[in-house]
Parts: structure tokens; sequence; C-alpha cells
């Protein structure tokens, strides 16, 4: 596969455009998306979610640098529930093999 670091832009609703940081294409056709992502706000949530809603056939996965709380006040609702409650794969620190290869 040949990794492309911000090659693609996508209209997630208007005047909103998302940039994923690593877009992945390989021979088959066939397009995964990697963000990286240290802080995680309110913006980068909702931006994320346009992007799923309009764009399920893309495989995407988030890294977070660490699995820190969505909000300072929610010291148990970390990144990772909020992927899992809206079925969004993440990981934490490092990309998985079977994502790359998968």
């Amino acid at each position: 596969y040949d990794i492309v670091y911000e090659s693609e832009t996508f209209e997630v609703q208007i005047p909103v455009k998302y940039t994923p940081d690593f877009v992945l294409e390989y021979p088959d056709g066939s397009t995964k998306i990697i963000e990286c992502k240290g802080y995680f706000d309110d913006n980068d949530r909702k931006k994320i979610l346009r992007f799923r809603e309009q764009y399920p056939e893309i495989d995407f996965l988030i890294v977070f640098q660490r699995d820190n709380p969505v909000r300072s006040s929610s010291k148990t609702f970390r990144y990772s529930d909020w992927c899992t409650k809206h079925n969004i794969r993440y990981s934490i620190a490092s990309i998985p093999e079977d994502f790359l290869n998968g």
C-alpha cells in the first residue's frame, strides 16, 4: 500500500471540510484513513461523526496519543469510550497491523 499524508479533502458539511492525516491507497482501489489525535475537542468529534456518516464505506481509524477524558469535567468518559459509543475504530499510541493489512 502507499501512504500519502493529507492528500485528500472530503466535504463533510458545507462549509466544513475534513482533511485526514493519512490516506492509504491500495492497489485494488480501496482506501483507508488514519487520523492521529493528541487533543480531541468537540469540533473534531463533530467533524469525525459527519465524515463517518457520509463516507461509511471507507475504513477509518483514529490513533490517540493517550486515552484522555473527553472533557476535563469527566474523569470516566474517555476518548476510547466515545469511539466505542459511535462505533469508530481506534487505537492508543500505535497502528494495529490488522488495520494496515486487513
